[in-house]
């Protein structure tokens, strides 16, 4: 019966049992697993009664989804891996346009630590511990960092119906993260006066702009017209286009550039 499920054998092409239920008005057919091991179920008469245990388990996870709001994890689902959802989130951000190196190395360890994980097996528990071991040698924004994209993964994935949970994931304080130590004008001439003459006027750019190395190193002369410094969206922090007015000291480096 539908509501019941069954157990079967593949005589001929497997030699274990399997079970198929009804999900979400499809059937889904799975080997049976020993409820406690996980271990496949060879189809012998006496493993019948622990297949028919497996089944009445899937059926008991899929009544606590209608009751209590649980989601059914099934089969497709608990072969997901971490790096499943980190390849989806990594051709997310190259389709829009947000992958870039900072990103990559970024998400390299967390490749490495959780990329072979079933991502079921990613818990609230297993984080607080992974997150533990991190602090000793990591700031708190680092790891937020990290943890960041980790999110981001398993959201997509719930987006995409690769999963159907995510792990809650903290969000660690950086309260006394951050930056200090301003230049003043005059201690940043004192910096400027023992550079490179190459460097001068890249520094004393980003001193007046405040933009990033990265946005300062991707300007071409295109960019510089009708008085004004154009920054295009995809080198800006704020992913927004921004403009810079030619005028005073600015002007002047752009002029000594320009002869330069």
């Amino acid at each position: 019966m539908r509501g019941q499920g069954r157990v079967f054998e593949r005589k001929g092409s497997s030699p274990h049992w399997y079970v198929a239920y009804y999900a979400h008005k499809e059937e889904v057919r799975e080997p049976a697993r020993h409820v406690r091991t996980g271990a496949k179920l060879e189809a012998t008469e006496k493993n019948r009664h622990e297949a028919e245990r497996f089944l009445k388990h899937r059926l008991k996870e899929l009544a606590a989804e209608q009751i209590a709001g649980r989601p059914f994890i099934g089969p497709q689902q608990e072969r997901v891996t971490v790096n499943d959802l980190l390849d989806g989130l990594e051709r997310d951000y190259k389709l829009r346009d947000r992958w870039n190196v900072k990103t990559a190395s970024c998400l390299k360890p967390v490749r490495e630590h959780f990329g072979t994980w079933r991502a079921v097996d990613v818990t609230s528990e297993t984080l607080g511990g992974h997150i533990e071991a991190l602090r000793s040698d990591y700031s708190n924004a680092t790891i937020n960092r990290r943890l960041q994209l980790l999110g981001q993964a398993f959201k997509l994935g719930m987006r995409n119906k690769q999963i159907s949970a995510a792990p809650f994931i903290p969000r660690l304080s950086e309260v006394g993260n951050e930056r200090q130590g301003f230049f003043e004008t005059a201690d940043f001439e004192a910096v400027v006066a023992r550079l490179p003459e190459y460097l001068r006027d890249f520094s004393r750019f980003g001193f007046i702009t405040g933009w990033r190395k990265g946005s300062i190193e991707s300007l071409r002369w295109s960019d510089v017209g009708d008085g004004v410094v154009y920054l295009r969206a995809e080198n800006s922090k704020t992913r927004k286009p921004e403009t810079m007015p030619l005028e005073g000291e600015l002007l002047a480096i752009i002029e000594r550039r320009r002869e330069a």
